[in-house]
């Protein structure tokens, strides 16, 4: 929903630009190789399984949002890749509708399209990530209807907010820690405190928890496969308590501080180099930055206290994502606000270039050998087809391998390796790792009696001309008799 002061031909340059940016992106992605990602792939070996409350430890709305694309326009390389451009295009704007509210035009667009400098949203997130970028858009998007809400008071707002609130707790566990930190930030500033004496902020809770409640009636139900990626957040299981904590904080600062580090220089940069120039920040901007920055620090604090209390030594920079944009935010519109408007069109020009480097690089890199993205698909089916009658077989495989031989042989019947019954015939299991699916594991599934064979080693041809092997592993499934 555009807010008042944005004009519809503001938000259709955006959208140009950012329409601009999507294809260059797919024209780079289409023209340096064709393997999946990992995230990629897994949403392609899911699909058949249509649209369900749960697929594991993953929430629900990317897949429906992709699944729905996927039966519009097909399941393809193109459609897989447009679905996440797209999130990055949407968090943009939604960043822009958000800084809009208060501060200029030029000020607005320049620090929403500013996030590219994070390489978690430039780089990572245009890289393999699915989920994530939903959750950031989302979180973009609950900014700006909070601070709309906080302006107008209009009743649309509230009821917006609540449908995006439940929208987000669909997207990403780490969604969780956006409308807790919105409302700390809030209560701490006396310009936003009145919005808490409004009746109508009930109506949040209740709409996002219906959108919510079929979805985590699921995950209740379901534990063990809603969990399952919980290792993650451990370093080990062998290290105490405290020390995971300690090691968890670390993560937490050096994360924070890689995203937001590129961001920062190049702020420093224009700061120092106007210093003479500058006039003083708008009240209106001041009262903004304030807020983002309080926003960002509660988030960080309740992070903070979760690795304390739970124990979590690995924190992955994408886990950060819903939070560092809120301080990335806060940097560029202070700077901005108060450069004059050559520099304004030097920073622009600056980020295009950075950006535009980012993309070629990530082009180029993701098809060298031994990177995932050079793997040659078609000539790993070809070769399991040739050796092991792959075609006439069940495979299992782990998301990467199964999306894409699922990618490049859509008539055969892959499925991922973690969901191994029913099997009603002969299977194969892929893998990068030796390791065989144990007759125990078997039994669970009451697979019993087959015949398992030991992995034995595959070796395909990266897609580029070189004398490198990707190593892979195979084992053969056979029912009884």
């Amino acid at each position: 929903m555009i807010p008042k002061h944005a004009s519809a031909s503001e938000v259709a340059w955006l959208a140009r630009l950012t329409l601009a940016y999507i294809g260059i992106a797919l024209a780079l992605r289409l023209g340096f190789g064709l393997a999946l990602e990992n995230d990629e792939g897994a949403l392609l070996l899911h699909y058949p399984r249509g649209y369900l409350l749960g697929y594991g430890p993953q929430l629900p709305l990317y897949n429906w949002l992709q699944f729905g694309l996927f039966d519009v326009f097909g399941a393809n390389l193109t459609t897989l890749f447009l679905m996440r451009a797209s999130l990055l295009a949407g968090t943009v704007l939604a960043a822009y509708l958000a800084l809009r509210q208060i501060v200029t035009p030029q000020v607005a667009g320049l620090a929403a399209t500013s996030l590219a400098l994070m390489p978690d949203v430039s780089w990572e997130a245009q890289r393999t990530l699915t989920h994530t970028p939903l959750a950031v858009m989302l979180s973009m998007a609950t900014l700006a209807i909070f601070i709309w809400m906080w302006r107008t008071r209009r009743l649309g707002a509230f009821l917006a907010l609540g449908i995006v609130i439940g929208l987000g707790g669909l997207s990403k566990p780490n969604y969780w820690l956006v409308p807790p930190m919105l409302a700390i930030a809030a209560a701490s500033m006396a310009e936003f405190r009145g919005v808490f004496r409004e009746r109508r902020l009930l109506l949040v809770p209740l709409i996002a928890g219906t959108i919510l409640l079929a979805p985590y009636g699921w995950i209740l139900g379901n534990l063990d496969l809603a969990l399952a990626s919980s290792w993650k957040l451990m370093a080990s299981d062998d290290v105490a308590h405290r020390a995971r904590a300690l090691m968890g904080l670390s993560n937490l600062v050096e994360s924070t501080v890689s995203s937001l580090l590129l961001l920062v220089f190049v702020a420093l940069v224009f700061w120092s180099a106007s210093a003479r120039q500058q006039p003083s920040i708008p009240p209106e901007a001041r009262v903004l930055i304030r807020f983002l920055l309080r926003a960002f620090f509660a988030g960080a604090l309740l992070f903070a206290a979760a690795i304390v209390l739970v124990g979590i030594g690995n924190v992955a920079g994408r886990w950060l994502m819903v939070l560092t944009p809120f301080a990335a935010l806060a940097i560029s519109a202070a700077v901005l606000s108060r450069l004059p408007a050559k520099p304004r069109v030097i920073w622009a020009g600056l980020c295009a270039v950075i950006v535009l480097g980012f993309l070629i690089a990530l082009a180029v890199l993701r098809t060298m050998p031994p990177s995932r993205g050079a793997t040659d698909p078609e000539e790993l089916a070809a070769l399991l087809d040739a050796r092991f009658g792959a075609a006439k077989r069940i495979i299992l495989a782990d998301h990467y391998l199964g999306g894409n031989l699922r990618f490049v042989r859509p008539e055969w019947d892959v499925r991922p390796s973690h969901i191994v019954a029913p099997l009603d015939r002969a299977a194969l299991l892929v893998s990068e790792g030796d390791r065989a699916i144990s007759a125990s594991t078997l039994a669970r599934f009451g697979i019993v009696g087959w015949t398992t064979s030991p992995p034995q080693t595959l070796e395909a041809p990266y897609q580029r001309p070189t004398d490198r092997r990707r190593r892979f592993y195979v084992s053969t499934m056979d029912p009884p008799g």
